[in-house]
């Protein structure tokens, strides 16, 4: 699990993990913000089951996601579930994720407004009002190492945030693994994380549309297009610049 401040949104996301009718060891990577009070709580957690890492400075999603999946690959395992702390997980979410044959990384998908409401009762937090929930890659995924392997890490590029688990999955098609993903009808709810915006302030606003905005030009500048009108099969069609 991916963690970026907002304390809140770590326990609850952190219960769901430890709540998983599959016991699941759990990493949390802990990127540095400024009176983050999350490393004091991770370290008062199931030690038995619960570890984490803290990268000396922020590695944006991209970065994070790759230093959590080598560092579990390297010590042997096969497949990870992928979150960050602004997804809300039913108990069943890892098993039923691992239960479809075939294929190699499966998405869970964000349920609708009232689905969440009826799936996650008294959820300690609120829920943004004008979400109405949409299919989504990014609340949780598993990763399978060996099309970790053949596919390569996350573009860290695309930083901090946005288009790095685009680009990803344009590279999965185009290694040839066509049929190497699948959507699995697990709700889970992502909530207003740091790749979801509403009116906070309008400087918020702001501020992420800008680093969309930045993280879109550059997915353009490297496949020609935007998805699904990619150009090219290789990166900047052999004509790279600097970013």
């Amino acid at each position: 699990m991916l963690t970026y401040g907002c304390l809140d949104y770590t326990k609850a996301a952190l219960a769901d993990l430890l709540a998983q009718d599959v016991p699941l060891n759990i990493l949390v990577i802990v990127q540095p913000r400024e009176g983050d009070e999350t490393p004091g709580y991770i370290a008062t957690q199931n030690p038995d089951r619960v570890v984490m890492l803290q990268p000396p400075f922020n590695l944006g999603v991209a970065g994070g996601w790759n230093h959590g999946l080598k560092t579990l690959f390297e010590i042997g395992a096969k497949e990870v579930l992928v979150t960050g702390n602004d997804a809300r997980l039913r108990t069943d979410t890892y098993r039923r994720l691992t239960s479809v044959e075939g294929g190699c990384l499966f998405t869970a998908w964000t349920p609708t407004l009232a689905e969440m409401q009826r799936d996650i009762v008294g959820s300690p937090v609120p829920l943004p009002p004008q979400w109405n929930g949409e299919p989504d890659i990014g609340p949780a995924h598993l990763m399978r190492k060996w099309l970790w392997d053949a596919v390569g890490p996350y573009d860290e590029m695309f930083r901090p945030i946005y288009y790095e688990d685009v680009d990803w999955f344009y590279r999965v098609r185009l290694a040839g693994f066509r049929a190497a993903y699948r959507t699995v009808p697990v709700p889970c709810w992502h909530s207003d994380g740091g790749s979801r915006w509403y009116k906070v302030s309008q400087e918020a606003d702001d501020a992420h549309h800008e680093l969309f905005l930045a993280c879109q030009a550059r997915y353009v500048r490297k496949w020609g297009g935007l998805p699904p009108n990619e150009k090219f099969t290789v990166p900047f069609d052999g004509q790279k610049e600097e970013l």
